[in-house]
């Protein structure tokens, strides 16, 4: 189910992919509530499978899945930034699923200079 995630990133929607988003899911990039219920961030949305999303070619890797908690982690490298593109936004999401829903998406990110590789590769 988590991988629904950077399927949505790349086709630029979540709705197109038909992510299973729980109705109350959430999204937290680097404890800030992005996206989802008590959203207040001016680009987010209080719905995260409806919010307005760029595309992004994101690549990633599967880290962890633990079926009995519900939690898969991915790490994703979504490329150079359009605004920079001497950057790369490398991201660890954490995404809590049960009742075959994702209920919440988590994010910790960085920039880093281009080309940087991920020591996971």
């Amino acid at each position: 189910m988590a991988q629904h995630y950077p399927a949505g990133l790349r086709a630029g929607s979540f709705m197109t992919v038909d992510a299973p988003f729980a109705p109350s899911a959430y999204r937290l990039e680097n404890g800030r509530i992005m996206a989802g219920p008590g959203c207040t961030f001016a680009r987010g949305s209080g719905d995260i499978t409806t919010q307005s999303i760029r595309t992004y070619p994101a690549t990633y890797r599967v880290i962890a899945v633990d079926e009995s908690l519900g939690i898969v982690v991915l790490r994703q490298n979504f490329g150079p930034r359009p605004y920079d593109p001497r950057i790369d936004l490398h991201t660890w999401h954490a995404f809590k699923i049960y009742d075959g829903q994702i209920q919440a998406v988590e994010a910790f990110q960085k920039a880093l200079p281009t080309g940087t590789r991920s020591r996971w590769d």
